[in-house]
């Protein structure tokens, strides 16, 4: 029943003292504050978390403000009744949710400039207005209208003013609205580049220029008729959401009290009652009198950001807007007869009619036909048997032995791919807003080209695209954007998180086919399991393979994944399900030891990634060879957390003589007093060397590492696996110093220069074809 079982968290929560305290340190680590603004603020006015927690329960979970909506494949009789017999017995307090009675951008905000330092470099210009309550009149989809007039990239738009001045980079920026109960927000945003904000003040002349000549032509029902189409051809042919996605969407719809029942569903995507009032009205709240303006940069020229934010330490500046760009803006004229409408979009889908054929083919063909193979070129095609749906997708898979082959050309081969991709948003922009799109993109030793959407304007946004590609040309200035606009996503590659710069590490390691080990474990445990047990594990497995597609996308991913491997195995499914049905329990097992288990498989390796800030400390590779890792691991987190009084050699002595049985708040203990007695003996050393004498009598500090610390999870890591040698394979016959690699006491290969690595593992070879192929047509000659 899923997420059904979930229903006692709204109706009996625990609120048990030492999961508040877990949850507030996970997710005070990726959200700084949290700690502080709960249970420091708490203990400030003398209350208690928990209490407040419970009586926030009380008041606010409440069956009157909740939505529930429940997606499954059984009937809705039965959903019905799980419903029932799971939620009923939530709460009716009242209609408790909070009333905002008032603006949070007042008169107060209103005509600010605030200037703030960012963390990566980029150049930011955002226009924040403040809005009344508009969701009663959203269903004429005002701001569906506003943002793609406002965001199109056409002769005469925004953007292309912008970037022609060389102020915007190609990805340019966004509208949105955003609704709240009481007021809502709007706001516009650019990517600018350095030339841009220098010049902030033209950007904004330009945004409200455009915003005067939307005003002074009126709505145009004609460029709302197109935007109606596509929404309703987008709505009648949409692809199944995932399921968690599509019950979390529609319960945030079901919360708008204007969005009637019967329309949930279609909501956010119709756009077909015009009302030009409305547009108008909207338009009139984007005035210069009623915005704030945020600049954001690393440096500022002759900004000086001295304002500190208090829990992510954001330096900012704020200050008055200058009364020519509020009340009194001035216009360009020559840059205001740029600005005008897009024209009739020619990418518009014409005609949505989908034939069946008469006998439907059941199963669905496994495999694309092959019409085409020479030395060159391959050439696929797959008719939609399953879906009949108006939707198509046209893959190219350009190969070159120079894409990937070094760090210099990947480089290239991205930028060429941004250049591209750029110098053809004026002319595909269209397309886009037909639900057509582009991408080109480079990976695997292939430059990536794609076109989908409605299928009978592919053919020709294919050919639009590979014309440019083939001729296209770039000018110094532009080229230079883009160039800094890489730049820039490489230095922003190394401020992300360290879970996803460790995933993205793994990608590019793994050529060869490899396990998450702790999943294996987690999920096999197949020693534990009863025959019945067994069996009902492998059809579960079973059934998740043979579920069906709900898509052409997800169809022609699959298709072209098997293709651009080389292998072919567009069977795969059917073989996997076949030796499933053989599979025996005994099978897994034997499968494990050899394979899997580090006490009992020959050659036994595996991939671990570590990651660590370049502000802290690294171990030398002279200290990486001595010291196993979790010793290391130990040292620095004591360093990080301020604590150098111990040395390496201090912490690896220590680590060899505790007790393994004893508790990690004992352990702890004793690192505590052992580091205070390092720090009484360096401290007494110091003030003997100053005195000129022995006789000193130093206090000792006061210092507790808690039990929930990445200390403490440190020493716990060290201890367990102090007298237990890790089996990783050591390949004594192999040596991989002249890739740069080096080697722990444990066996473990650190890899310096990954690149090296991923090609040492492609000399062991290449894909071979699962099957011979044959292509339809034969080749001449």
């Amino acid at each position: 029943m899923g997420t059904l079982s979930h229903a006692q968290f709204f109706i009996l929560p625990l609120f048990n003292t030492d999961c508040i305290d877990r949850e507030l340190k996970a997710v005070d680590l990726e959200y700084k504050g949290n700690t502080e603004t709960l249970k420091g603020a708490a203990e400030e006015l003398g209350l208690d978390l928990r209490e407040e927690l419970i009586k926030f329960y009380h008041k606010y979970y409440s069956a009157d403000i909740m939505h529930l909506v429940v997606v499954g494949n059984h009937s809705l009789e039965v959903l019905s009744e799980w419903v029932a017999s799971k939620f009923s017995d939530i709460e009716s307090r009242g209609n408790t949710r909070p009333v905002v009675d008032f603006h949070p951008i007042g008169k107060a905000e209103l005509g600010k400039l605030v200037h703030y330092k960012t963390v990566c470099k980029k150049y930011e210009l955002k226009l924040e207005f403040a809005l009344p309550e508009l969701k009663s009149v959203n269903s004429a989809k005002p701001f569906a209208y506003i943002n793609a007039l406002l965001g199109h990239k056409e002769p005469g738009s925004i953007y292309l003013v912008l970037r022609e001045n060389g102020w915007a980079t190609a990805t340019s920026g966004y509208s949105i609205i955003t609704f709240y109960d009481g007021f809502s927000t709007y706001e516009i945003s650019v990517t600018a580049t350095p030339e841009g904000l220098e010049n902030y003040e033209a950007m904004v002349s330009v945004i409200f220029g455009y915003i005067k000549m939307l005003v002074e032509s009126g709505p145009q029902e004609w460029y709302f008729k197109e935007l109606s189409l596509v929404s309703k051809a987008r709505f009648a042919f949409k692809d199944k959401e995932d399921a968690m996605s599509y019950a979390l969407r529609l319960s945030g719809e079901g919360r708008n009290q204007y969005v009637s029942p019967q329309h949930i569903l279609s909501h956010n995507y119709l756009a077909s009652r015009y009302d030009a009032d409305i547009i108008s009205k909207c338009l009139s709240y984007l005035n210069p009198s009623n915005y704030r303006l945020f600049i954001g940069a690393q440096e500022h020229k002759a900004v000086e950001c001295r304002l500190e934010e208090k829990y992510y330490g954001v330096l900012y500046l704020i200050g008055d807007l200058p009364s020519h760009m509020t009340s009194d803006v001035k216009y360009n004229r020559n840059i205001a007869k740029m600005l005008h409408l897009p024209g009739r979009n020619k990418f518009l889908p014409e005609n949505l009619s989908v034939t069946k054929p008469a006998t439907i083919a059941d199963p669905p063909a496994l495999e694309p036909v092959l019409l085409r193979k020479n030395d060159k070129i391959e050439v696929w095609f797959k008719q939609d048997d399953q879906f009949f749906t108006p939707h198509g997708r046209i893959g190219l898979a350009i190969s070159s032995e120079y894409v990937d082959n070094s760090p210099l050309n990947h480089l290239l081969s991205t930028l060429l791919c941004k250049v591209v991709s750029a110098e053809l948003q004026e002319q595909l922009f269209s397309a886009s807003m037909a639900s057509s799109y582009f991408n080109m993109s480079p990976g695997g030793g292939l430059i990536n080209v794609g076109v989908s959407g409605f299928s009978n304007g592919l053919p020709n946004l294919l050919k639009t695209a590979l014309q440019k590609i083939k001729t296209f040309n770039v000018d110094t200035q532009q080229f230079s954007i883009y160039l800094a606009e890489v730049e820039r996503m490489i230095q922003s590659q190394r401020q992300n998180g360290p879970t996803s710069q460790l995933f993205r590490q793994l990608d590019n390691l793994h050529m060869v086919p490899a396990f998450d080990q702790d999943m294996l474990e987690e999920e096999l445990k197949a020693a534990e399991l009863t025959a019945e047990e067994f069996e009902s594990s492998v059809q579960s497995l079973i059934s998740l393979k043979q579920e069906k597609l709900t898509s052409i996308n997800e169809e022609f991913g699959e298709l072209w994944a098997h293709i651009k491997s080389g292998k072919y195995s567009f069977d795969k499914v059917d073989k996997d399900v076949e030796h499933l049905k053989q599979l025996s329990k005994d099978d897994l097992l034997a499968f494990w030891d050899k394979y899997v288990n580090e006490d009992t498989a020959q050659g036994y390796t595996r991939l671990d990634m570590q990651m660590s800030s370049a502000k802290t400390w690294q171990p030398t590779t002279e200290e990486f060879e001595m010291y196993p890792s979790t010793i290391l691991a130990l040292y620095g987190s004591l360093r990080s957390e301020g604590h150098t009084g111990l040395s390496i050699v201090d912490v690896q002595s220590f680590v060899s003589s505790a007790d393994a049985s004893s508790s990690i708040e004992s352990l702890l203990a004793e690192l505590s007093a052992l580091y205070m007695t390092k720090q009484v003996s360096s401290v007494s050393s110091k003030v003997s060397e100053v005195a000129n004498t022995t006789d000193v009598n130093v206090e000792a500090p006061g210092i507790v590492f808690e039990s929930l610390s990445k200390i403490a999870n440190a020493l716990q890591m060290a201890i367990s696996s102090a007298d237990k040698a890790a089996k990783y394979a050591t390949l004594n016959k192999t040596n991989f110093a002249n890739i740069d690699m080096k080697q722990s006491p444990e066996g473990i290969w650190l890899i310096n220069d990954y690149k090296r690595f991923q090609h040492t593992q492609a000399l062991h070879g290449i894909s071979v074809p699962s099957r011979k192929l044959v292509p339809l047509i034969a080749e001449s000659g």
